[in-house]
């Protein structure tokens, strides 16, 4: 049948599985052999399903000489961004391509020369440049805009200032293909210098003129190209005497100028010139203040605070350390020198930043903002990194000063309502930096009956202030150190998970209180406690109250929290009233993320008429970012996870490739917990988040280790570029139980399997070593069966479920899946070939046999395991919550917050949760 592309769109839609269309393209070849239409479809299912690149660009480039290609932009558009693909597949280390060769843009010429009206061929060159851009081929794209002004033959504003755009980019990609080529490309540097040529005279043309700038938006345009070409000195002289339509201009907005400047010279490392700049503007807020006039400086240490710290960057690199500090202190001594009292806020905080840097001593300084600023929620964090730079005697002597500040206050207190929420506010802030002091900070030994101490006064503060939440995230935090150090201490408390019990339970509650759901940091802390304690029910509970409240650009940054290793924890669904799908929330997070893509790409990739040439770079950055979110490589690598565990096909779900794993962006907001440990913790802090948020790094280790095996053994795809990580790669940044699993088991599987495929040699120890690790993992789990009655009170009996202990039991069952698949395709490429194999003689006899014995074992046992806590739980488990969440002087103190009914009710919940989660482990079948 004659084939169009309405005919193309409707065959792709009916074929999307690649297998099956490759077959249907193929029968209808036979018929229409050389068909465009047919063969760009047959390029782009051979692209997915992994065939050689260099052969299908070649017949895409054929495709694009054809006369019916030049006649349909859209099949041209198509074979175009094919083009691109197979050439970046080609070439696995570029990140992008500028251009698809002669031959490809050879055919946009010709379908040009078909056109016969000067209109159509301005919107075939409109097409080609939206197309080139998409593609983020940046060549392309300057030839479009090219042609494009040339058939206009119009000085419109749009198209002139989008050609300037499209040199610059074209330019820094060709440096780019240069630096991995190991060969630069000349074109570069004369496309820069034609860029900075066409911006000038913008600059320069008389304001009649339509190309000319003319308002401020159009001089952050400017600012862009000049900054991304190091030009920094000829955009300040031109600045310094602008066209005589500008100066007003200029004038207006010279503030945010000078601020945009600071910026740029701060972010391209331009120490001199930035030095220069920041002096110039403090010098002018200090003439200002002369005149009566504080508002400048006050803007200075307000809204630009940040200034202060780009001088202090810029003069640690231009000068000695010496040097340095003696002109940031005669600087501040100059502008901060008049009487304490008379610095607002703002200034006061600046004054610290200064005093901080030249080593001068803050004690005074943080008594004085304490006395006055104590009682705004904000008190804390002002003074945090003050407190921390203060020597032990001086934070002793600032934390004696508060307390008794708050004893001297505590009696006029009590006459008005106000004035005791206010000492109440005052007192949680007292709370704050004794737990940093006296808990956080690496000089401190944290003792029980200092963090019972504040849970007890934070309990009291937080029925004062019902409202307030920051009490109760203090208390979840105390309850949690003191775990751990009674884990580490080794003492009989720490032998099960009373305290997270008490920790996790009084966050919920605090949740429940939270009626209008506004406190994101308290529902995603709460989340996190329960998902720590393997209790996903309640965990996806709590995520529910919050989510309507996350707006999409949140999902990229926030999801983590709940979803990172969730299917090592959480991946069946649970389809009660209240279940949830782990599957479904990691679908949502990639569905929201390409859905934000697609928004910013229908900003971006428009007609040149409708072009936001000064936001481009901003827009294509930000959609970079999405594109390349971590977020959304991870939960689709997590989606593949689960499907494995549930023994589904995940060759049908979205997949990572190994160019996309190169440019990871890591979007994820690291600091929602709050800022109550000191500021060197890494973070989210390890104590409440003790499995880590995966990092770009783990995504391309992922890639390299167990998406590349389980791919190739459960034939979900091929792995391109596979190559085995390195054990120290394959351990760094996970948990004690992922790492041991990887030692243990997925090292030497990569290696053997890696070694099957390419007919070389493995270390023969990899073979005994795998049989005898599963006989240890067999002989591990029997030992955590336990019996019911455990003959404990319920306040000691053991720990029935943690996140650690669900991650021990699904990574074990991913590695007892895979096992006998490896020993089926070692048995196939290695065993079985008459040709020799590398790796035949390092084989045991029977090998294969003995890992299905030991993993039949394994498997039994970690069932065992399983039906021992589910029996546990379903007898002793709510008494004993009920009991451990009371349990000791912390249980006590917690009374007033968490009643009788609501432990009893979340106790059940809590056990009802668990129960499922061990179920989960239950469910995953070995074949």
């Amino acid at each position: 049948m004659a084939f169009n592309w309405d005919k193309l769109s409707k065959a792709r839609r009916e074929y999307p599985k690649p297998k099956f269309a490759l077959s249907y393209i193929d029968k209808l070849l036979k018929k229409s052999p050389g068909n465009p239409y047919l063969t760009t479809w047959r390029a782009d299912v051979s692209l997915q399903l992994q065939s050689p690149p260099e052969t299908i660009a070649k017949s895409l480039v054929e495709v694009c000489q054809n006369k019916a290609t030049q006649q349909d932009e859209l099949l041209l558009e198509y074979a175009y961004r094919l083009i691109v693909e197979a050439t970046l597949r080609s070439n696995p280390k570029l990140a992008s391509v500028g251009t698809v060769g002669n031959e490809g843009v050879k055919a946009w010429h010709n379908a040009a020369a078909i056109k016969s009206t000067k209109k159509d061929r301005k919107n075939l060159w409109d097409d080609f440049f939206t197309a080139a851009m998409r593609n983020g081929c940046w060549d392309d794209a300057r030839t479009a805009i090219v042609k494009y002004r040339a058939e206009a033959a119009s000085t419109d504003k749009i198209s002139y200032y989008t050609q300037i755009l499209a040199q610059q980019m074209s330019a820094e990609q060709k440096i780019q293909a240069g630096k991995v080529a190991g060969v630069a490309d000349r074109m570069a540097e004369i496309q820069l210098a034609v860029a900075l040529k066409q911006m000038k005279d913008a600059y320069e043309r008389p304001e009649s003129d339509p190309i000319s700038v003319k308002d401020i938006r159009d001089l952050r345009f400017m600012a862009k190209i000049y900054a991304r070409q190091g030009r920094f000195t000829q955009l300040l002289e031109l600045w310094k005497a602008p066209p005589a339509h500008l100066t007003p201009i200029m004038e207006k907005h010279a503030l945010d100028i000078s601020l945009l400047t600071v910026d740029i010279l701060s972010s391209t490392q331009q120490y001199e010139l930035l030095e220069k700049h920041i002096l110039d503007l403090i010098e002018g807020a200090m003439r200002a203040l002369g005149n009566d006039d504080p508002k400048p400086l006050q803007q200075l240490c307000s809204a630009r605070v940040n200034v202060w710290s780009y001088l202090i960057d810029a003069t640690m690199h231009l000068y000695t350390p010496e040097q340095s500090k003696e002109k940031i202190l005669a600087l501040k001594d100059r502008v901060f020198g008049f009487d304490t009292l008379q610095l607002d806020r703002p200034l006061r905080l600046v004054r610290l930043i200064l005093r901080i840097y030249v080593g001068e001593s803050l004690l005074q300084d943080c008594k004085d903002y304490f006395k006055q600023f104590s009682r705004i929620p904000s008190c804390f964090v002002d003074l945090r990194r003050s407190v921390e730079k203060m020597s032990d005697e001086e934070r002793t002597d600032f934390l004696s000063f508060i307390e008794e500040d708050m004893k001297a206050t505590r009696s006029g207190a009590d006459d008005a309502e106000t004035k005791l929420e206010e000492w109440a506010r005052a007192e949680l802030c007292v709370l704050k930096f004794t737990y940093l002091i006296a808990v956080s900070l690496p000089t401190s030994s944290p003792s029980t009956e200092t963090l019972q101490s504040l849970i007890e006064r934070a309990s009291n503060i937080s029925q004062m202030l019902p409202k307030d939440q920051d009490a109760t995230m203090l208390i979840a935090y105390c309850l949690t150190k003191l775990q751990h150090l009674n884990v580490e201490s080794d003492d009989a408390s720490g032998r099960n998970s009373k305290l997270l019990l008490q920790a996790a339970m009084i966050a919920r509650t605090a949740v429940e209180r939270d009626m209008e759901k506004h406190n994101r940091p308290l529902a995603l802390l709460t989340t996190r406690l329960h998902l720590n304690l393997g209790l996903g029910t309640a965990a996806f509970q709590v995520w529910k109250t919050v989510k309507p409240s996350i707006k999409e650009m949140l999902v990229d940054t926030l999801s983590p929290y709940l979803l990172s290793r969730i299917a090592l924890t959480q991946p069946f669904d649970v389809k009660h009233h209240k279940g949830y799908s782990a599957n479904t929330e990691l679908k949502h997070a990639v569905d929201t993320v390409d859905r934000m893509s697609k928004v910013q790409e229908g900003l971006i990739f428009r007609d040149i008429k409708r072009f936001h040439w000064d936001s481009a770079m901003d827009l294509i950055s930000m959609n970079e970012k999405l594109t390349t979110s971590l977020t959304r490589h991870t939960s689709i690598l997590e989606r593949r996870r689960i499907a494995r565990l549930k023994s589904e096909p995940a060759g049908d779900l979205p997949d990572v490739t190994y160019r996309t794993t190169q440019t990871i962006s890591d979007n994820i907001d690291r600091s929602v917990f709050p800022a109550y440990e000191h500021s060197g913790v890494h973070r989210p802090y390890s104590f409440l988040m003790p499995a880590d948020i995966s990092s770009t790094e783990d995504v391309l280790t992922q890639y390299h280790n167990r998406e590349s095996v389980s791919k190739i053994l459960y034939h979900d795809g091929t792995p391109v570029n596979w190559t085995p990580p390195s054990l120290e790669a394959l351990t760094a940044r996970t948990t004690p139980t992922e790492r041991l699993i990887a030692e243990n088991f997925w090292h030497p599987i990569s290696s053997l399997l890696y070694a099957a495929i390419n007919s070389s040699k493995a270390d023969a120890t990899y073979f005994s070593a795998l049989l005898a690790n599963l006989k240890t993992l067999r002989q591990d789990q029997e030992k955590l069966v336990v019996s019911t009655p455990t003959g404990s009170d319920p306040v000691d009996e053991p720990t029935m479920i943690t996140e650690s202990m669900l991650i021990t039991s699904y990574s074990a069952l991913e590695i007892l899946r895979l096992l006998p698949r490896l020993a089926s395709k070692i048995n196939t490429l290695v065993i079985q070939p008459k040709t020799p194999h590398p790796m035949k003689a390092s084989v045991p006899k029977e090998w294969a046999k003995q890992i299905d014995a030991e993993v039949k074992g394994a498997y039994e046992a970690i069932g065992k395991v399983a039906n021992s806590y589910i029996n546990l739980l379903q007898k002793r488990g709510v008494v004993a919550i009920k009991a451990q969440v009371r349990w000791g002087k912390t249980g006590s103190a917690l009374e007033g917050l968490v009643s009788e009914s609501d432990v009893d009710h979340y106790a059940r919940e809590y056990v009802d949760a668990a129960v499922e989660a061990w179920k989960g482990v239950l469910s995953v079948k070995l074949k």
